[in-house]
């Protein structure tokens, strides 16, 4: 849907990166960036009919959606651009955040390093609505904080700590 000139692509250096998912607005964002100036249609020239199945999302693709966004969240923070920001933040905290939770069990400690990264690179300061308390933490990470912190208060009972104790011994 969009139609680039081959010439300024490679002067540019420009690519899509290698992600399996959200490889399109990266682009996007990194050509617009870089032209001085492009012209658009103001018509309807593509439209989606529906959305990606979330039941095809997989682990791979999840951890490259966050790093799609991790990515869109780092540019426009350093090119000062909040309309894109908060759309990426809030891409960010619904639907990728939906998909990480889904494979929380799995264990992997990328996709831990990913959401924590991805969280470090929302900016406050340039989104629209922030929560009232002011903070940002993404869901997923409150989901593993509660977890942990509902071990700590079992582990941390008499009757476990009694257990352990006579079976150490």
């Amino acid at each position: 849907r969009f139609i680039y000139n081959r010439n300024f692509l490679l002067e540019n250096k420009l690519q899509f990166p290698p992600l399996r998912v959200y490889e399109d607005p990266i682009f996007l964002l990194c050509t617009l960036l870089k032209a001085k100036e492009y012209y658009a249609v103001p018509d309807v020239v593509y439209r989606y009919n529906g959305t990606h199945s979330n039941k095809r999302i997989t682990l791979a693709c999840t951890k490259d959606y966050l790093r799609g966004l991790i990515a869109e969240l780092k540019l426009s923070k350093k090119k000062d651009l909040p309309e894109i920001h908060t759309l990426c933040c809030d891409r960010l905290m619904r639907e990728a955040d939906f998909y990480a939770q889904r494979f929380l069990k799995t264990e992997d400690p990328e996709l831990l390093a990913l959401l924590l990264e991805a969280n470090a690179a929302v900016s406050p300061q340039l989104l629209k609505d922030l929560p009232e308390d002011g903070s940002v933490i993404l869901p997923a990470l409150r989901t593993i904080w509660h977890a942990g912190c509902r071990y700590l208060r079992w582990r941390d009972q008499r009757i476990i700590r009694t257990l352990c104790d006579v079976f150490v011994k």
